[in-house]
């Protein structure tokens, strides 16, 4: 029997794994959970803050915005 990540490309598994990370780190972060995959609202955050997880925010913003576009 097929999960549905079976079914998926592995690019699609790919961004689905950076936005769950994000997620995480944005609910790490005290970032409400309905924005913790907003990417503008995030690096937004990101500019007023030093969290330790900053720079891989910033990568992880920063390659799905790519994507998105």
């Amino acid at each position: 029997m097929s999960t549905l990540a079976d079914l998926m490309n592995p690019e699609t598994r790919n961004i689905l794994e950076k936005y769950k990370r994000l997620s995480t780190l944005a609910l790490e972060m005290g970032i409400e959970k309905d924005k913790t995959t907003d990417l503008e609202y995030i690096s937004g955050k990101l500019k007023k803050t030093d969290y330790k997880h900053k720079e891989e925010i910033l990568n992880l913003i920063e390659k799905l915005s790519k994507i998105k576009k």
